[in-house]
């Protein structure tokens, strides 16, 4: 969780956490915001299977329980603080101030694991030819069915533009499955392959050796990791 908020923020969320628990004790018309909590469980009891759960879900599922639980802490400090004589409020002032000084400072020495290494993928040179073919795409695209794997290829796929309901990915079935063994037969009219040596994508594991699957398509783009078929 630290990996996709921060650890200063995960300390401030479990402080609010448990005020929170300590304050409603969890009666009924409470319980409604635990329920962001319902992700976390089930995470970790993935990890302690040895399955993955997907980094975005990992990274995205604390956020918005982080959130609600350390609005509620600045909220119930203001409250409370705001009931005290000066002298006591500017003390709880300066002390909540501490802590959510102590809490950044650690996220700044710490760091943010998954925004780091988005900031890295973003500046790759893998990323960047991602991005030189998604704009290639974006500029040359003129209409018709997309064959593209998803996962692996969407900035590629962000960076094209073209509309979703226009792309047969993986989870197109049954279609996915007839474009792979015969796309032109599906009316498909570009096909988008990965060809990394070591992780091709399955469009290229399926479609590479040519044969008479691609008869009715021309090589438009190439690099050394990617090729852009159109049909005609």
């Amino acid at each position: 969780m630290a990996g996709g908020i921060g650890a200063g923020v995960l300390v401030l969320a479990a402080v609010g956490l448990c005020y929170y628990l300590a304050t409603t004790r969890l009666r009924a018309r409470f319980v409604a915001p635990l329920a962001l909590l319902v992700f976390l469980p089930f995470l970790g009891y993935a990890a302690q299977l040895g399955a993955s759960p997907g980094s975005v879900g990992a990274t995205v599922a604390p956020i918005l329980p982080a959130a609600l639980f350390t609005g509620y802490l600045v909220v119930a400090v203001k409250r409370y603080v705001g009931q005290r004589s000066p002298r006591q409020a500017s003390t709880g002032y300066a002390a909540f101030g501490a802590l959510v000084v102590a809490a950044l400072a650690l996220t700044a020495v710490a760091g943010i694991p998954a925004l780091q290494a988005a900031r890295e993928a973003s500046g790759s040179a893998a990323t960047q030819a991602d991005t030189r073919a998604g704009t290639w795409l974006r500029d040359h695209y003129a209409g018709g069915e997309v064959l593209m794997q998803s996962a692996g290829n969407e900035t590629v796929a962000f960076d094209s533009r073209i509309p979703v309901s226009q792309i047969v990915y993986e989870n197109s079935s049954p279609q996915w499955q007839r474009a792979l063994a015969d796309p032109a037969a599906q009316g498909i009219r570009w096909i988008y392959m990965r060809r990394t040596p070591g992780n091709p994508d399955a469009v290229w594991l399926a479609l590479h050796r040519g044969g008479t699957q691609l008869n009715r398509y021309t090589v438009v783009y190439s690099d050394p990791d990617r090729v852009i078929y159109r049909e005609g």
